[in-house]
């Protein structure tokens, strides 16, 4: 059963970049095929593409049986049962602790080309001073891009919905780029401009965090939420599906199903979640000693930066 708080089948945000590792768990889950066929492939070291995140959503939904999905349903506490263990849930509103706040904000969008782009299908990011820029294909004429540069105090509140300030804000931070890319920003899809603020849970928080609670544990961006900088938000939740759906049928205890996919989880996000920050270090205009020992760290850690797509989660 999931309990879903929207009305309707959502997916928040634009745009989701799939690597090999993210791949390779779409293909466990058997949902793989029918997603190449809405996006493709950038020349990449393994399988890389981006997807809207509605097609994601809809491919991992559709092949639940019918009333799996509860809709309207907003949880507003868990407890246990002091007997049996079992898990009691509290369906109201009410807020929960945020993840640590980063100094960065990203915006995302789709820009539509009616008679195609001339960006090929490739993975461009460009940078300069504090801002970043990044845009691929997810067809010939749709182009999804994102952008990083430092949060402000006007990135908070109603505004960050109000795709006009979004759009202006982006055009104001992307100054100086090529022009291409600022025709990209003119022409984005109002509906699709998504800002955020960043966030994360630090790496150590990954080694000591109870991540599970009897009968009852965490997933995604709950288990594991890092900024975007090596894109591994995604890929690692599908991971997540993949190794709790497989210790869930072969251990004939819930809770120790649930104990196995922490144990076998834990150690795999710390990792991603160290590599992320070390990059956030890098990227921190407040600092120049931070960014230096963020790049001594990142290189003798992760010699190889993109080794992290390189991981499989493993059949069902």
């Amino acid at each position: 059963m999931v309990l879903e708080r929207s009305e309707t089948l959502r997916a928040t945000g634009v745009g989701i970049i799939i690597q090999p590792n993210g791949w390779r768990a779409l293909d466990h889950l058997g949902v793989a095929s029918k997603l190449r066929q809405t996006s493709i492939a950038v020349p990449s070291k393994g399988e890389l593409r981006c997807l809207k995140r509605m097609d994601l959503v809809e491919a991992l939904a559709e092949p639940l049986p019918a009333n799996t999905v509860h809709f309207g349903c907003q949880v507003m506490s868990i407890k246990l049962d002091h007997i049996t263990s079992y898990p009691i849930l509290k369906l109201q509103d009410e807020s929960v602790d945020a993840p640590k706040l980063f100094s960065r904000c990203a915006t995302r969008g789709f820009t539509w080309y009616e008679r195609g782009h001339d960006f090929g299908d490739k993975f461009h990011i460009y940078g300069k001073d504090d801002v970043q820029l990044g845009q691929l294909p997810i067809t010939n004429n749709l182009v999804y891009w994102f952008l990083t540069r430092t949060l402000t105090s006007q990135d908070s509140g109603s505004s960050k919905k109000d795709p006009a300030f979004i759009k202006e804000t982006s055009l104001e931070a992307l100054k100086g780029f090529p022009e291409e890319v600022m025709e990209m920003i003119k022409n984005s899809e109002a509906k699709s401009l998504y800002l955020t603020e960043l966030r994360y849970h630090r790496p150590w928080e990954m080694v000591r965090a109870e991540f599970r609670r009897g009968r009852v544990a965490v997933a995604g961006d709950a288990m594991h939420t890092m900024c975007p900088f090596i894109s591994q938000g995604g890929g690692a939740s599908l991971e997540d599906a993949v190794v709790l759906a497989r210790c869930l049928s072969k251990a004939n205890d819930p809770q120790n199903a649930l104990y196995l996919y922490v144990k076998e989880r834990r150690m795999r996000v710390f990792w991603l979640s160290l590599q992320t920050y070390l990059i956030g270090l890098t990227v921190d205009s407040t600092s120049k000693l931070k960014k230096v020992l963020g790049n001594i760290i990142l290189f003798l850690i992760f010699g190889g930066q993109n080794s992290h797509t390189d991981y499989d989660c493993g059949r069902l």
